[in-house]
């Protein structure tokens, strides 16, 4: 029953979305209504399967079982291919709503987006019912599923995706925003405001579901990281940085009438950085833990759908851009800088670009396994950033009379780097990031007291937003810079009682258990950690072999300090020896604590733009 209803929404989707598109009046916005609720209601459709366990549904039995509990019941909805695609087309029609609903442009102009939406919305439904069905069925009804990937079973993913999902769809909204302006130029200023907004959502949104992706490496990977650039990491940063491009654009242009073709390129490039890292994720043309779909077919129809909507949009662009002009304003100090470090942006884009494209390339036309070493970002990707966070400092006041606090904010920046540099050893790059970074927090302080006339005065929403953005970036990068200077770790081999030191950790195996979770049984070690500072933890890293998938999975266990983490996993055991690793983290909360600042800052813009 849940397949065959399922299959008749997928159709009727398909029907009600072409009529968008050519039917016109009041029944072309009840058409595109229904389209836009269908998907939605497919996937609390495929859901139902998931929770009763309808294993005559192919999508069901090859990613759940009886013995997964509840929530990753739900979240196996949209683990898979089939279902991660659905949920992304669900998105599409609640996204797509909102922005009619909501954007305050004539009949026309709605008219038009209405077309662009139905257009996208066929493309992908035409995708899924041909290639990624996930109501596909048996002839038969077994009675036990495969069981979910054992990776995957963790929390953190089962927010991840549809937050990360919901963040990059919002880039469907202002590439169809782009679309309508170069259609409707007269109504620029409405038009651009509905998309600022959706700007800041799909950065809010962005930052914290890649935010949530490092944290679910972090805790499930099992190697005491949190990033490390591979590709599909690389895929899900590409529309993060050329939206921080476009959202600056449009904050220059809300308040000088500037780079309006710029916003449209960009709007227009963010959506389509979208789908071809779509492709490239579900075509199976590179190698990633993060990749779930090796099918050329589907690879060949999103690359289809990819060139299809870049040839549309920009053939649009390059047809109607004489309508549209930016304003003839004097350029002003600020402008320029916001250019300077847009094209910072755009080079940091570009570097990822080609660390994505370059292996695909060699394996494809000359038959050669290149592998993009993590050193090639660390010497040409990070250093793109000390002059943009340096900007990042330098842009929100541009005053002569404020030289003098400029002056002092430079000198304690410079102590506070000889200071580090006084307790670690720093490298030239490090050095240069962790001394912009404390620039560009004492100067986004410095920004806030002034604006705020020391507290005495109301100050506007945006700039706090821009206070918590900046603030948020700058913490990140000294963050992550402390942090990969300063991790260390130490491998431990040994039976019950032994001890070893090492890196300042003094550890010792204290016991060794075995127990049966909900679907999983386990080996757990336990450890009696004690660091430099006579600080001791019990850490109980596990083994666990799960029942249904017949996989084994490492879980780490972590106890997390103000200013460092402990870390603990299990390799292996042999018999009684244990085979394990311990690592020092340092800095860690504070990358997470920058990330949601960040986001902060980005929803306040959402909330409130005035």
């Amino acid at each position: 029953m849940i397949s065959l209803l399922g299959h008749l929404l997928f159709f009727t989707m398909l029907i009600t979305s072409s009529a968008s598109i050519v039917i016109k009046g009041r029944i072309k916005l009840y058409s595109f209504f229904l389209s836009c609720l269908l998907p939605f209601l497919s996937f609390i459709l495929l859901i139902i399967g998931f929770v009763k366990s309808d294993f005559g549904l192919r999508n069901v039995f090859l990613n759940s079982s009886t013995e997964l509990p509840l929530i990753y019941r739900i979240a196996a909805s949209f683990a898979s291919h089939e279902g991660s695609i659905l949920l992304w087309d669900s998105l599409l029609g609640l996204v797509s709503l909102t922005y009619i609903y909501c954007a305050k442009i004539t009949k026309e102009a709605k008219e038009f987006g209405v077309v662009i939406f139905a257009f996208i919305q066929v493309l992908f439904v035409s995708f899924i019912i041909f290639t990624s069905n996930p109501f596909d069925a048996f002839s038969f009804v077994p009675s036990e599923g495969l069981g979910l990937n054992p990776m995957l079973q963790d929390v953190a993913l089962s927010i991840h995706p549809p937050i990360l999902y919901l963040g990059n769809i919002c880039y469907a909204a202002i590439f169809t925003s782009a679309l309508i302006l170069l259609y409707r130029p007269e109504e620029t200023k409405n038009i651009l405001l509905l998309t600022k907004r959706f700007s800041a959502c799909a950065l809010m949104l962005l930052t914290i579901g890649v935010g949530l992706g490092s944290w679910w490496a972090y805790r499930e990977l099992g190697w005491g990281g949190y990033w490390f650039f591979d590709p599909v990491e690389n895929i899900s940063v590409l529309p993060w940085l050329s939206g921080i491009a476009l959202h600056h654009f449009l904050i220059i242009f809300e308040q000088r009438g500037k780079f309006l073709k710029w916003i449209i390129i960009l709007s227009i490039l963010s959506f389509l950085l979208i789908l071809y890292g779509t492709f490239i994720v579900r075509s199976g043309i590179i190698s990633s833990v993060h990749s779930f779909a090796f099918s050329p077919e589907r690879g060949l129809f999103i690359f289809l759908i990819c060139i299809a909507l870049t040839v549309l949009s920009f053939a649009w662009f390059f047809l109607n851009q004489k309508n549209v002009n930016s304003l003839r304003l004097p350029e002003k100090n600020k402008e320029l800088l916001v250019l300077l470090g847009n094209i910072f942006w755009l080079i940091a884009l570009g570097v990822l670009v080609v660390a994505l494209i370059y292996p695909i390339y060699c394996a494809l036309a000359l038959e050669i396994d290149v592998v993009i070493d993590p050193r090639y970002f660390y010497t040409v990707f990070i250093p793109i950033f000390i002059p943009i966070i340096f900007l990042a400092a330098i842009t929100p006041h541009i005053d002569k009379k404020l030289m003098i606090k400029r002056i002092v904010v430079f000198i304690l920046s410079v102590l506070g780097v000889i200071f580090i540099c006084l307790k670690i050893e720093l490298g030239v790059v490090s050095t240069a990031i962790c001394f912009v970074s404390i620039f560009l927090m004492l100067h986004m302080i410095e920004y806030i007291f002034v604006e705020s006339g020391y507290f005495s005065n109301h100050i506007s929403a945006k700039k706090y937003a821009l206070f918590l953005g900046h603030f948020g970036f700058g913490s990140l990068a000294l963050a992550v810079t402390l942090n990969c200077v300063l991790s260390r770790e130490v491998e431990f081999t040994g039976k019950i009682g032994d001890e070893r030191s090492g890196q300042d950790l003094s550890i010792k195996l204290e016991d060794i258990k075995f127990s049966e979770g909900v679907n999983y049984y386990r080996q757990i070690a336990v450890f009696r950690i004690e660091d430099k500072n006579n600080n001791v933890v019990i850490l109980k890293p596990e083994n666990r072999l799960y029942k249904i998938e017949k996989a084994l999975s490492q879980e780490v266990d972590i106890f997390s300090f103000i200013f460092h983490d402990l870390y603990a996993v299990l390799s292996q055991i042999d018999k009684n020896t244990i085979h394990a690793k311990i690592y020092y983290q340092p800095m860690i909360s504070f990358i997470w604590l920058s990330i949601l600042i960040i986001a902060l800052g980005f929803s306040i813009s959402t909330m409130k733009l005035r």
